[in-house]
Parts: C-alpha cells; structure tokens; sequence
C-alpha cells in the first residue's frame, strides 16, 4: 500500500494524457484481490503498467524492466482490432524486483511514443 500511495500518478510519459499507472496488478477473477488485498504470492510479482507507449512491443517493455530481475510473463493488453492499449502486465520473479521497478522508475523514466 505504502508504494502504491507514493507512486501512482506521479509521472507522464512523453505524448501521454495521463501518469503513468504503475501498482500491484489484480486478479479479476478473485473477488478479494479486487478490494485492494493480494491474496497470492504470485500476484505480488505481478505489476499494472499504464499509459505505455502504443508502439511499445514485449520487448521495449522487457528492456525497460529487465534491469531490476527475471522477468516471468509480458502481456500488452490489446483492443479489438490487435492495436496496443498503452498498458500491460508485467509479472518478475520475485516481489523484490517488483517493488524496485516501483521505486526506481517513478519520476525517471521516458517512453517514446
């Protein structure tokens, strides 16, 4: 909760409309993980990446993450037509690596597009 609060909504990425949304990713087939509480150690690993650049593929976003751990799963979340959404899923291998993509890329980071 604490990174959340400190994190959210601080940083615009260039030609964005909106902070980046960066937080603990839900699970929207668990009913608890959707009242804010992470109920698997998996999801714990697993962050919301928003307002991402349309052009950014797996990779962009994996290099862009890769620095702080073994990344498990990159999904882009897509419209109907297979166009990029601006968001993702990115899911690390250990919560560690999650909390410091966080904390490290609030405020520093630029994705074009």
């Amino acid at each position: 909760e604490r990174v959340q609060e400190a994190f959210h909504d601080q940083l615009t990425l260039p030609n964005g409309r909106k902070p980046v949304q960066i937080r603990p990713a839900i699970d929207p087939h668990n009913p608890s993980s959707q009242m804010g509480y992470v109920s698997t150690p998996e999801q714990e690993n697993k962050l919301f990446v928003g307002m991402t650049s349309r052009n950014a593929d797996e990779n962009s976003i994996r290099d862009l993450f890769a620095a702080f751990g073994e990344i498990r799963e990159i999904y882009i979340i897509r419209n109907a037509d297979g166009s990029n959404k601006g968001c993702a899923f990115l899911k690390f291998a250990q919560r560690e690596s999650a909390l410091s993509a966080i904390e490290s890329l609030n405020d520093k980071i630029v994705m074009e597009g």
